[in-house]
């Protein structure tokens, strides 16, 4: 088991691969939804596209998962949306076995902003 990081545009996420590289076998990936405090978005969907174009969706469970089985090792479009919240997608390259990613959405036209003053003392 080993850890890795990967960029789903525009978030940082989490992933975890529990495979046995050597060992074949179909792809799983199990995607959580969270908002910026961390809590669980259980009205988000997951969209996964493959190769050829052709998505999967799934709406996430109570516990903000959507868990795609049955896919093939191979690279896949990942789009995260929820009601209120800003789309995040990117490219993953699933490896066989479970593949768990943390997709934390930011609120809709919320932007980081930040603000310097300067005090000049004469």
């Amino acid at each position: 088991m080993r850890p890795l990081v990967l960029l789903l545009l525009p978030l940082m996420v989490t992933c975890a691969v529990f495979a046995d590289e050597g060992a074949p076998g179909p792809a799983e990936l199990r995607v959580t939804v969270t908002d910026p405090t961390g809590a669980v978005l259980v009205t988000a969907t997951v969209t996964v596209t493959d190769a050829e174009g052709v998505p999967r969706h799934l709406a996430v469970d109570r516990s903000g998962v959507a868990v795609f089985s049955g896919l093939a090792a191979a690279s896949y479009h990942v789009t995260v949306q929820a009601e209120a919240f800003a789309t995040s997608e990117g490219t993953l390259q699933l490896k066989k076995g479970t593949t768990a990613i943390m997709v934390q959405l930011p609120l809709a036209g919320v932007t980081k902003t930040s603000s310097c003053r300067r005090t000049v003392r004469t």
